[in-house]
């Protein structure tokens, strides 16, 4: 605006792409029309002024010669296009939640206040959620969801149209559509959290049943005991389950949505977090890997009997099992080469809940099971799919402990390559091996016979002392056994080697020695250097000269067992006497094979094996059983049972004072249990015995003690004499009166219950470096029990606190449990004998003190008025005061201190609008808090009023109208008025509610057919019980009489009067949203008419139309509250001059005309 100041220039910012105001909002945010810092460079070399154009989307900059294309290139900038051009708009109609709620959890979930909650809370959940939705879209014209949040979204609520406007990518768009449909079969509110929890175990559906109930119970909790009152719990858990809570199930993904208050959602998600575990069903999805290789039927029945069924035993499987658990703890985030993925079991758990099976058209295998198992599984099959796997070669896996697997492969490459190119294997034996670096696996496919040479191979090189200096052959055996020879070679060889070294030789890595047999074909591999392995074929040669004649001496029985167990007896077998022969003989001499389905034992060897392995057999099956233990249960009354187990069997332990296991954990001893009652007879030497036992290491093993914390019951099962011993024990600290706790109750006259609770506690309470001290008195050292305390007198002094000791102890459960009783200001606590003792001397003490301290608060008042404040306040405190006095009298009132200290004086201030606040600080938070419920705004409410009159009209004309002219003619009327709140209103309806929207159709097409007048549309705020006025229209003096004096002159009285529209309303706004109005509303109008009141004076008369009514409505919504109906009819007569007037004859030359009008006055709010 005006003329550029000297030096300065204009110029036109065109904008494209955004609003020019915002634009201009943003250059004077960054500061470029104020002064520049002077420390250091601005933008521009002084301040600009910005104007938005009204005749073109530009911006009109005033600014320095050179700063003007700086400004106009920053306005380029801020107006660039938008990254995302292609975005798409989607609007969704909202059925349950509201917009402005709703938008603002999704916001809160795409955008979390911190970085860190963005992978994991509401953004993984509601990440989560997307894709499992993704697996349910099956369709074929359905594309995949995905929710990219680095593309701009944008989400906008609809109010009017309860709506949600959504701003995005199309992808991100259609994702948003589902989310919103989710969150839409909920309630939300403006207090209300929306959260969604994406079970990966648990049903959603009985999850959600759980919690139901759990908030259905939690509101019957709130009654306190022995009343019908309802309590608010101080706990958060308890605040959470006084709430309401609306849960639905998405059951495409197994989700849970939740809506309810903050804490009460927090609680759900706790809850979730239990509830959703390993131990229920897990999530399952389905899955189809296509093969490329392998045959699917081939491939789905290996996976499903070894890892599903678990029924396969050969080495093949066993690769695959430890080759799908190395995968899981990679998935787990452990590395295979770690010391705990080293940990592998004898046995292989099946995997539950996976399905495996083949669609042999696609050559695909399908997969159902958890989203863990079914990625193992297909990094299994994409291994397992290897070319060689088409013909009528296996492929197995080859987890290797100590060599590095890329090592191997290239070594057993090499090995089999010389096989091949020797011509001594099938084209079918031929090796194609991989390694697998993630878990140092190999993965090979060849023939069944290639395989037991490959295994023999990776024992002999997978040792921890592998050396690749030596070299590695195979040595086929003839006429005799390769297991038995092993070991007899290996130990031959060694110490062959030892003696060498010990004569003075001196070692090398060539001296490396190992030898394996391989069953399969009867072979040894033998690693060693050249000269050894000559070494090794002339052991060979004079180990096999016999082999015939002693492998027909074996035999193989059957021996039946009748008692025992085979497996056991095998077990037992095997220590006794067939790894002695293995030792001496070498391995495979004897075997002794368990056959459960028979419950008898396979043995084979020669027929001294036989005969010696029978009589042991026979003495293990006929043993008889020695050992007897008893079971005793001992319900505790007093006791703890979990504490008096672990007592037990920590006294029963026997750890050493120094710590570890010595040697009293494996000797027997004698254990003595010495009772209390038996202390004194021992000191006196009365040769009184104690219970005692003998205990060892075996005893122990068979003596378990198990608490049942349903019955507070201990179960004991020992041998007899040691389940005496325990029994004792357990009766004996069951007997004790130590720990028991009484309760008592402490009326006090001068002190505040609520303050002498807290000086207990801090008094009886230490807390150092976190841990908590129980201070505790000091018991007597004689067992003669403590004096009653019941039996003191009441007013017999107590003795002194001064001097008490006390001792700290850490254990919580020995502090003192204080209650308090406001209403009679007693004090309720719970402790030990000793402790209450010493409590009570404390409380006669401090409560002996008598104290008058008040205290004064100036309190500021924000929406009540002092002098009504203070006349409340001071007769709701005479009120109860005069009460206490009426009920109890002057002897259980209380003293005259007491009496004062109850005292409230309360003075108001007008001037300032303060309250001075003086009383005992006991009760000054009371009196505070009456003033702040008081103090409250009260609720206000916007009432809108629509006068307005509705006319309708009939008319009807018969006759015969010659039109001639006007002649003659004479009008009637005749006008009555009718006043009701409850007469049906000229629009047909009787008094009724309707919405804001239907009552403006209706008032729009009464307008449109000029049956409507409106009169006055006022509108007024009006507080709380509380009344309002509106008025419109003059203040008319009228004359109300004439007063006429002796001198023959006169005075007329004047009162003046409001005419218009007049409308006086009081709300009473209820909490349920509903509002009961009190209305008077008024129409006067001056008519035309007067009425005399003197000689020379009239005054006018006023028209009125009232209504008097009360009405109760929602709040939004509009009331039709009475009508005031006027009716005017009017007839007109016509004639013909002369004809007219002829009697009967001159009917046809007469013409009538009535007109009926009738007038109503509509009242709507």
């Amino acid at each position: 605006s005006g003329t550029p100041a000297l030096g300065q220039v204009v110029v036109i910012a065109d904008v494209k792409n955004n609003s020019p105001e915002q634009i201009r909002q943003q250059l004077e945010s960054m500061g470029l029309t104020r002064p520049q810092p002077q420390d250091r460079p601005g933008l521009v070399s002084e301040p600009i002024t910005i104007s938005v154009m009204s005749s073109r989307t530009a911006l009109a900059i005033l600014a320095a010669p050179g700063d003007g294309e700086a400004v106009r290139a920053l306005v380029r900038a801020l107006d660039a296009e938008p990254i995302e051009a292609g975005q798409q708009v989607g609007i969704v109609a909202l059925k349950q939640a509201s917009a402005t709620p709703l938008v603002n959890t999704l916001n809160a979930m795409l955008r979390p206040a911190d970085a860190a909650s963005a992978a994991t809370g509401q953004a993984k959940a509601l990440a989560e959620h997307i894709r499992r939705l993704s697996l349910q879209r099956t369709g074929v014209d359905q594309s995949e969801l995905s929710l990219d949040i680095s593309k701009p979204i944008r989400i906008v609520p609809d109010v009017d149209a309860n709506s949600v406007v959504l701003i995005s990518t199309p992808a991100n768009v259609l994702a948003l559509r589902e989310i919103v449909a989710t969150l839409d079969t909920l309630p939300v509110g403006d207090a209300v959290v929306i959260r969604i929890f994406t079970l990966e175990n648990a049903s959603a559906i009985r999850a959600q049943q759980v919690i139901d109930r759990l908030f259905a119970e939690g509101e019957a909790l709130r009654r306190l005991p022995g009343t019908q009152r309802r309590g608010l719990p101080t706990t958060s858990t308890g605040r959470a389950l006084a709430g309401e809570v609306a849960i639905t199930v998405d059951e495409r993904t197994n989700a849970l949505i939740v809506a309810g208050r903050e804490e009460a959602v927090a609680l759900v998600e706790v809850l979730m977090k239990d509830l959703d575990q390993e131990r229920a069903g897990k999530w399952i999805e389905p899955s189809i890997i296509r093969l490329q290789h392998a045959d699917a039927a081939d491939l789905s029945r290996k996976l499903r009997e070894i890892l599903v069924l678990g029924m396969a035993t050969t080495p093949e499987a066993a690769g695959l099992q430890r080759q799908y658990g190395r995968l899981r703890m990679l998935q787990d985030g452990k590395a295979p080469d770690a010391p705990d993925a080293r940990i592998q079991a004898d046995l292989f758990a099946p995997v539950s809940g996976l399905v495996v099976t083949a669609e042999e058209n696609l050559n695909a295998i399908i997969v159902v099971g958890t989203p863990g198992n079914t990625a193992v599984i297909k990094e299994l099959v994409k291994q397992l799919d290897v070319e060689a796997a088409a013909a009528s070669n296996s492929v197995r896996f080859f987890p290797l402990q100590h060599a590095s697997a890329d090592r191997v492969a290239g070594l057993v490459r090499d090995i089999f390559r010389q096989r091949q190119a020797a011509g001594t294997g099938r084209p079918e034996d031929a090796v194609v091996i991989s390694a697998d670096m993630r878990t140092n696996s190999l993965i090979a496919s060849t023939s069944a016979k290639s395989f037991s040479i490959l295994e023999g191979l990776l024992k002999n090189i997978d040792t921890p002392e592998t050396n690749y200096a030596v070299g590695l052959h195979v040595l086929p055996v003839e006429g005799a056994d390769a297991r038995l020879l092993a070991p007899k070679i290996d130990r031959l060889m060694r110490e062959r080697i030892q003696a060498s070294a010990s004569q003075g030789g001196v070692r090398n890595a060539l001296d490396a020695f190992s030898i394996d047999a391989e069953p399969a074909n009867n072979l040894l591999i033998v690693a060693c250097s050249d000269e050894n392995l000559q070494v090794v074929k002339d052991l060979l040669d004079a180990l096999t000269k016999d082999a015939a004649r002693l492998s027909g001496a074996e035999r193989t029985e059957i021996i039946q067992l009748s008692k025992s167990r085979a497996p056991e007896v095998a077990t037992s077998l095997d220590q006794l006497y067939v790894k002695k022969e293995a030792e001496r003989r070498g391995p495979g001499a004897v075997s002794v094979l368990p056959n459960e389905r028979l419950n008898a034992l396979i043995v084979s060897g020669s027929e001294r094996d036989i005969t010696e392995i029978r009589a042991l057999a026979a003495r293990l099956d006929g043993a008889q059983v020695q050992a007897v233990r008893q079971v005793k249960p001992i319900e505790l009354k007093s006791a703890n049972a979990l504490e008096v187990t672990r007592l037990i069997e920590s006294v029963l332990a026997g750890t050493p004072v120094g710590g570890g296991r010595g040697v009293g954990a494996r000797q027997a001893t004698r254990l003595q249990f010495i009772r209390r009652e038996l202390a004194s007879a021992l000191e006196g030497q009365t040769g009184t015995a104690p219970t005692e036992a003998d205990l060892d290491g075996a005893i122990k093993d068979q003596v378990t003690i198990t608490p049942d914390i349903r019955t507070n019951t201990v179960w004991i099962t020992a041998p007899a004499p040691v389940l005496t011993l325990i029994s004792e024990m357990v009766e004996e600290q069951e007997r004790t009166s130590a720990g028991s706790r009484r309760i008592e109750y402490f009326t006090l006259k001068n002190s505040d219950a609520r303050q002498m609770a807290d000086v207990l506690r801090d008094t009886f309470n230490l807390r150092q470096q976190g841990n908590a001290l129980v201070l505790v008195p000091n018991r007597p050292l004689s067992a003669e029990p403590a004096p009653d305390a019941d039996a003191a007198l009441p007013d017999s002094p107590a003795p002194p606190v001064n001097g008490t000791t006390l001792t700290a102890v850490p254990d919580e459960r020995q502090q003192l449990s204080i209650a308090i009783d406001a209403r009679t200001n007693t004090l309720i606590v719970s402790g030990s004998q000793d402790y209450l003792d010493l409590v009570s001397k404390l409380v006669r003490e401090l409560d002996g003190i008598e104290d008058t301290e008040r205290e004064a608060r100036v309190y500021h008042l924000r929406n009540s008025k002092a002098k009504e404040m203070e006349k409340t306040l001071a007769d709701y405190f005479r009120g109860e005061n005069t009460l206490e006095r009426t009920t109890l009298g002057p002897r259980l009132s209380g003293s005259l201190m007491r009496q004062l200290e109850q005292e409230v004086t309360v003075v108001g201030d007008e001037k300032s609008n303060k309250l001075v606040i003086s009383t005992s600080p006991r009760y000054m938070e009371t009196v505070l808090t009456i003033v702040r419920e008081l103090d409250r705004p009260p609720p206000q409410v916007m009432i809108e009023v629509l006068l307005a009159e509705v006319t309708l009209d009939t008319a009807r004309s018969w006759g015969m109208d010659a039109k001639i002219g006007p002649i003659g003619g004479d009008m009637t009327m005749v006008g009555y008025t009718a006043v009701g709140a409850g007469v049906t209103s000229a629009i047909g309806v009787p008094n009724f509610a309707v919405s804001s929207a239907e009552f403006q159709l209706l008032v729009r097409a009464l307008e449109s057919q000029g049956k409507l007048e409106v009169l006055s549309n006022p509108q007024v705020m009006a507080k709380d019980n509380e009344e309002a006025q509106i008025q419109v229209g003059e203040n008319v003096p009228v004359v109300n009489g004439v007063e006429r004096f002796a001198q023959g002159n006169s005075q007329a009285t004047i009162e003046r009067k409001d005419v218009g529209i007049i409308l006086k309303v009081t709300p009473s706004i209820s909490p349920d949203g509903f509002v009961q109005m009190k209305i008077n509303p008024e129409i006067s109008t001056l008519t035309t008419r007067t009425v005399q009141v003197g000689s020379d004076v009239s005054a006018p008369i006023i028209s009125k139309r009232t209504v008097d009514t009360r009405v109760t409505v929602k709040d939004g919504q509009s009331v039709i509250i009475g009508g005031l109906i006027q009716t005017s009819e009017e007839r007109r007569r016509s004639k013909v001059p002369i004809l007219g007037d002829i009697p009967i004859l001159g009917l046809p030359f007469r013409t009538y005309n009535d007109t009926s009008v009738k007038t109503e006055l509509i009242v709507i709010l």
